[in-house]
């Protein structure tokens, strides 16, 4: 297999970790019913009384905060089991909170 260079490699995923931490801060906001600074039309939502909308931000967040790591070529070789499981969590939180993601449609 031929060698590649590393380091645009380390400079996406670094990328793509910030932004990921950044938008799951971002939606921190919603996991505290009534919090200031959630979007009205988005806490208007009927079903985000009945803690779609938190449960979703939850597990949303989880998924962002993970995601990223399935990248790192090392984790991967040096720790198959554990990427392996953080997949798995990741795989498990994205269905969950899209599935409250839809309850959210109206």
């Amino acid at each position: 297999m031929a060698k590649t260079n590393s380091a645009p490699v380390k400079a996406w995923i670094w990328i793509m970790a910030i932004l990921s931490i950044g938008v799951a801060l971002g939606a921190i906001r919603y996991l505290v019913p009534g919090a200031p600074g959630g979007a009205p039309e988005v806490l208007g939502n009927a079903m985000a009384r009945y803690g779609a909308l938190t449960a979703h931000a939850a597990v949303a967040m989880i998924a962002m905060a993970i995601g990223p790591f399935q990248f790192i070529r090392k984790l991967r070789t040096a720790r198959p089991a554990l990427h392996r499981r953080m997949g798995q969590v990741y795989v498990a939180c994205c269905l969950i909170g899209g599935a409250f993601g839809l309850s959210l449609v109206t």
